[in-house]
């Protein structure tokens, strides 16, 4: 075996080690210590999933796309919240469990990414309108802005 080959299967290695903790962690974070194992294998699908073995688990494909959603999903969740802080929306002393109970209620993430989207084109009509701004200037300037605005 070469070098190059046992370097790339160090890293194949840690990369499933650290994949299959972050399965694992999720897992346990949504269900708690005990669950079926249905219950697991429906939750694998959601998520990237390394697999078990050399050849299963999802493809190099699948699992990049769902860990782009995972990672899109988390950026979102973490920001609804520091949007809900900053707005008043929950106190800073209110323990996680209960914040995320109260931020499910007050919106969705797909209602957050619609606020989040509203405002990206509000945004972009007032520069048009105020600043003479073309299309593309003024969306590109909503979006620093919304970013900054929302934590992204």
């Amino acid at each position: 075996v070469s070098p190059q080959e046992v370097d790339q299967l160090d890293r194949f290695a840690t990369f499933k080690r650290n994949a299959i903790e972050a399965l694992n962690s999720y897992i346990k974070l949504i269900t708690g210590a005990q669950m079926s194992e249905a219950e697991a294998d429906r939750l694998r699908q959601g998520f990237p999933d390394p697999g078990d073995g050399l050849f299963d688990g999802d493809s190099p494909s699948q699992y990049q796309a769902k860990y782009n959603a995972t990672l899109k999903q988390l950026t979102l969740v973490r920001s609804r919240a520091a949007w809900a802080l900053t707005n008043g929306l929950i106190a800073p002393d209110v323990g996680a469990k209960a914040a995320g109970s109260i931020l499910e209620k007050l919106t969705t993430l797909d209602a957050y990414e619609g606020t989040i989207n509203a405002r990206a084109d509000q945004l972009t009509q007032q520069f048009i309108e105020q600043q003479g701004m073309n299309e593309e200037t003024a969306r590109q300037q909503a979006l620093t802005i919304v970013k900054q605005e929302f934590q992204l």
